[in-house]
């Protein structure tokens, strides 16, 4: 993997150095005055630093061998305490790294596909509600991302959506803040289907080396990365699974949108407009009328646009006071009359780590 690789040159290179300075500070200490504090501190630090080589001599070595042959067991030192301390801290870097993961939440909708640098995400994780899912360390798999980024499982805020036909989503983040071209105004395409079965798919980040994909068949849920092979496979423990797919984020905003609002998944927006009461009204616009149906709570607004009465989202707003701060453009929703069951298998030519029960 490339980042473990590139995690193992680092901590060579940090040990390389670090044994270096120690074979230095030796000469430099013996050779300084005796009660100077330059003296205390170098023979200290070379102390630590060769810990390994010094064991490993005495150990290995008998003190004859060693006088005669003093350059070769000096060398045969100086490698064996750069790899020991590569071993070491290679290993410290990746307890750091399991340990600095931020738990991301298994879910499928656009509050699962804050990256870093989206002005609306406030850097948390997209839910509090779920199994708590994290991607391998450095392969793209985000957490975060890659944060990279949260996904799939149990939806306690909205669990009564479950589309009863297979749906195909394709939306795109096109809210103002989003830079136009960035890897977060890119399409991604979400399909459906009951509450046990989700997928979504991203475009590629060149920029991050990933190409994620998300399978979901309650109970399994596979997290694979394309650009580099590697993925994820993590159980859902809960006797009862549940697909959700939010649509905002409940860290947007410094956590500030009403939880009724956070309700909102991708597949039942209607449904959860029709849930609210919301009147439906006739809205002129340059491409024509649209109908349009709004729910608001407190300082903020969803509104939902649509062709006609019957007719399939075509963009989501979501107002904070007078201001749009969130838009979601629906580039298509497509309902298959039979569904592809093929969408929700395991993904192939993956090499998955077996994480089990989330």
């Amino acid at each position: 993997m490339p980042a473990r690789r590139g995690l193992l040159f680092v901590v060579f290179i940090a040990a390389l150095v670090a044994t270096s300075i120690g074979s230095v500070l030796l000469p430099l200490g013996l050779s300084a005055s005796h009660d100077s504090l330059f003296v205390g501190i170098a023979l200290n630090v070379w102390a630590v630093v060769l810990a390994p080589s010094s064991v490993f001599i005495a150990l290995v070595f008998p003190p004859g061998f060693a006088r005669t042959n003093f350059h070769l067991v000096v060398a045969v030192g100086f490698v064996f305490n750069i790899l020991t301390w590569t071993g070491v801290l290679y290993g410290i870097g990746r307890v750091m790294a399991k340990v600095r993961r931020p738990p991301t939440h298994t879910r499928t909708g656009p509050a699962s596909h804050a990256r870093a640098g989206d002005p609306n995400a406030s850097g948390s994780s997209p839910a509090a509600d779920g199994p708590l899912v994290g991607g391998p360390g450095g392969t793209g798999i985000r957490a975060g991302a890659v944060a990279l980024a949260s996904w799939l499982a149990v939806g306690r805020l909205s669990a009564q959506c479950a589309p009863s036909k297979l749906l195909r989503i394709v939306n795109q983040d096109i809210s103002p803040n989003i830079p136009a071209g960035s890897f977060a105004s890119r399409p991604k395409t979400v399909y459906r289907l009951g509450k046990s079965y989700a997928r979504v798919e991203e475009a590629e980040d060149r920029e991050r080396h990933v190409h994620l994909l998300i399978v979901v068949n309650a109970p399994d849920n596979w997290m694979a990365n394309f650009a580099d092979g590697t993925g994820r496979h993590v159980i859902d423990p809960d006797p009862n699974p549940k697909v959700s797919a939010p649509i905002l984020n409940p860290g947007m905003f410094s956590g500030s949108i009403p939880p009724e609002l956070l309700m909102l998944e991708l597949g039942c927006e209607v449904a959860f407009f029709q849930d609210k009461k919301s009147p439906t009204t006739v809205l002129k616009t340059p491409g024509g009328d649209k109908i349009k149906q709004a729910v608001g709570v407190g300082d903020f607004m969803l509104v939902l646009l649509r062709g006609s009465a019957s007719g399939t989202p075509e963009m989501l707003f979501l107002f904070r006071k007078d201001e749009i701060v969130f838009v979601l453009k629906y580039l298509s929703y497509d309902e298959a009359a039979e569904p592809d069951m093929k969408l929700f298998a395991k993904p192939d030519g993956i090499k998955f780590e077996e994480s089990g029960p989330a």
